[in-house]
């Protein structure tokens, strides 16, 4: 994976510590959110032209991050509900989701290209689809 040029998240959780959960959920809430927030009409030209604390103080910060936190809230319920349930909408997603885990785990830890088993068939071998997400 390419690293993430911004800020990192775990080393702001600290400052979210009396959430009283892990970084990993904090980071999976924080970036999401900050995408989202950041994607709103006017935000990205209120980071690029103002000082930091004038962007923090900003209502509309406020705003589109309300906003993106609701939205996010609603698709991970959703997501969530469709991974629990006992249907192939279920199959699928648990599979998109474990595709992507594998596929990002031998990003991060490999450091030569991976040789697959020759056991494995081709399909299992196929990188992810470039709509990974797309749950019919």
């Amino acid at each position: 994976m390419a690293p993430d040029k911004r800020v990192t998240v775990p080393d702001d959780v600290a400052k979210l510590a009396e959430v009283q959960l892990g970084p990993e959920e904090i980071e999976g809430f924080v970036k999401p959110v900050a995408a989202k927030a950041e994607a709103a009409p006017g935000i990205a030209d209120q980071i690029d032209n103002n000082a930091k604390d004038q962007f923090l103080d900003s209502r509309d910060l406020r705003d589109s991050i309300i906003d993106a936190a609701f939205d996010l809230e609603s698709a991970v319920g959703k997501l969530s509900g469709a991974a629990m349930g006992d249907d192939a909408r279920a199959e699928k997603l648990i599979r998109i989701i474990g595709e992507f885990m594998w596929e990002t785990r031998r990003e991060d830890v490999t450091t030569t290209p991976y040789e697959p088993c020759a056991h494995r068939s081709a399909e299992s071998r196929r990188p992810a689809s470039p709509n990974w997400w797309a749950v019919a």
